[in-house]
């Protein structure tokens, strides 16, 4: 699957925070300009390689946090060197950057640089999004427990099956190693509120499993 919700929007606001998250291992920088859109960006500095979530927004350019470098909102291009005002900033460093829409009040990122397009995402505005889960099971193991559960999975990363006995949806995002990030949706908001109450249950039965 080339799209992959990583965020609530909410967690977002316009200039001024910025969020980690993942996308199938890489760490990722999400942050809004000041104009509202979202971006996300390889969690790393391509100077010193500091994390860029320790940063601050400054209006469309994201600061590091080490030696203040900017890069612009959009294409992650290097604007502006405090050490060297005078001089222009080096042509070629930027920010490794992904496309990124929003929809279902969700941040979805591309994992292909060119791909599918950000419109296929209305194919999934019928879903209520319920919430995301943390759980500490590589993504290997944690799609084994899921087909013990009674998941099947439809696509790559995309899984269905029943919470609460309604039908649910679930994204898998493996983190790390050991970690795997599970966006959970349900068809209606009454189904999303059911299958919200179940999904602490689907944690506990997956971390238990063998």
């Amino acid at each position: 699957m080339s799209w992959q919700p990583v965020l609530p929007s909410q967690a977002l606001q316009a200039s001024d925070n910025i969020v980690a998250g993942f996308l199938h291992g890489e760490e990722l920088a999400l942050w809004r300009s000041v104009d509202g859109v979202a971006q996300a960006w390889e969690n790393r500095c391509p100077h010193r390689g500091t994390r860029l979530t320790m940063g601050r927004i400054l209006e469309g350019r994201l600061s590091c946090a080490y030696h203040g470098w900017e890069f612009e909102a959009g294409t992650g291009n290097c604007s502006h060197i405090p050490a060297q005002p005078q001089q222009a900033a080096p042509q070629g460093v930027c920010v490794k950057t992904w496309r990124v829409a929003e929809a279902q009040g969700m941040v979805w990122v591309s994992s292909r640089a060119i791909g599918t397009a950000a419109p296929a995402l209305a194919a999934r505005a019928e879903q209520q999004f319920c919430r995301s889960l943390s759980v500490r099971r590589s993504g290997e193991a944690l799609q084994q427990r899921l087909r013990a559960l009674g998941f099947a999975e439809s696509q790559p990363c995309v899984w269905h099956g029943e919470l609460g006995g309604v039908p649910a949806t679930l994204y898998l995002n493996e983190a790390k190693a050991d970690w795997t990030m599970l966006h959970l949706f349900a068809r209606t908001a009454d189904e999303a509120a059911v299958a919200t109450q179940a999904s602490r249950r689907l944690r506990d039965a997956i971390e238990e499993g063998a």
